[in-house]
């Protein structure tokens, strides 16, 4: 029994030898001509700072930060300095460089090691900066978070391959996360986009772009937007004019003026309609609870019911191939008509009025 012990640790023993050579034969290759350090043992937690430096803020209009694996925080400081610190490890290499008053700090790592036990280490850059009015922020990470606080009146252009971003207050905003959630606060214009992952904005003052792949959408109130998932719910506070669709996933709205929603599987929900809407559902039910339209309008819904608490002052025109019909007190002599279709659902107007 003790000689089979013996023989099994001595293979497992052989296997991580045989491992780690195959590991520097293709790292040596990869790497050839590269100014890469090859290690071969990294054991525990590694906290080291390996780059600060201090910027005049007069030079400084705006900031482009280029990241590999390490996450990047923006943060006011408490000086009128703006000053970059940057935690990482032996071998990776800060470059510093000025396109006439924009400031770009890269990031790379040219250590490589080919045997880790428990190894991680601090992977971070620290950008502090005065509080003043940056035209622009630029920060790209391959893996990594990206945040930004307290840092308002500014452009940002943000972008992640693995790690979710966060902002607060901003001007204009660009922020994409491949894998990875994003969270924005209230902000001039946005075009957000998460392949997988979630999406939180504020209020948009002007144009919003918003689309996610796999993922819930969430938002304040909206100027003009474009809403999209793929998979996953839309909910927004209000829209004065845009355009929402969910492949699966359900569509709820506060309140809309202008509004095209449109759902291939899921459920469409709004408390207040005032203007415009197109609604479509191939699968799932459209509710709405209160409606007044200034120009002809429709809702469709190929499976599922279509309710409406009260309509104001319009003429309801209704049809389904399969279902039931209740409209109280339609007003035929109105001069806007909201034309309702479904194939297999019932329609019912709770109330109508003429006001």
């Amino acid at each position: 029994m003790k000689s089979n012990g013996i023989k099994i640790v001595l293979v497992i023993v052989s296997i991580l030898i045989i491992m780690i050579i195959i590991s520097a034969v293709i790292s040596a290759i990869v790497y050839k001509n590269k100014e890469y350090k090859i290690k071969f043992l990294g054991i525990g937690y590694k906290e080291k700072m390996i780059f600060q430096n201090e910027y005049d803020a007069s030079n400084v209009e705006n900031i482009e930060i280029v990241a590999q694996s390490s996450n990047i925080k923006f943060v006011e400081g408490d000086s009128n300095k703006v000053k970059v610190t940057v935690y990482g490890l032996e071998g990776e290499r800060i470059k510093e460089t000025f396109e006439g008053k924009k400031l770009k700090i890269q990031k790379q790592n040219h250590t490589i090691y080919l045997l880790g036990i428990f190894f991680w280490s601090r992977q971070e850059m620290i950008i502090e900066l005065p509080k003043e009015n940056y035209h622009k922020i630029q920060a790209k990470t391959t893996s990594g978070k990206i945040e930004v606080v307290d840092i308002e009146q500014t452009d940002l252009e943000l972008e992640t391959s693995s790690g979710n971003i966060t902002c607060s207050r901003a001007k204009n905003v660009n922020l994409k996360s491949t894998s990875g959630n994003i969270y924005c606060g209230d902000v001039k214009s946005a075009n957000l986009k998460s392949t997988s992952g979630s999406i939180k904005v504020g209020n948009v003052e002007e144009n919003a772009n918003i689309k996610s792949t796999s993922g819930g959408i969430m938002a304040g109130k909206l100027a003009k937007a474009t809403i999209e998932t793929t998979s996953g719910k839309i909910e927004a506070q209000g829209i004065e004019e845009g355009e929402t669709k969910s492949t699966s996933g359900t569509i709820k709205i506060v309140k809309a003026n202008s509004i095209t929603a449109k759902t291939t599987s899921g459920s469409i929900r709004f408390e207040t309609i005032d203007g415009f809407c197109n609604l479509s559902s191939k699968s799932g039910s459209i509710k709405i609870g209160s409606i007044k339209i200034s120009e002809n309008s429709s809702i469709q819904a190929t499976s599922g019911n279509v309710k409406i608490e009260e309509a104001t002052n319009m003429y309801i025109d209704t049809q389904t191939t399969s279902g039931s019909i209740k409209v109280n007190e339609n007003n035929r002599k109105a001069e806007v008509e909201l034309r309702i279709r479904t194939t297999s659902g019932s329609v019912s107007v709770k109330r109508t009025s003429l006001n």
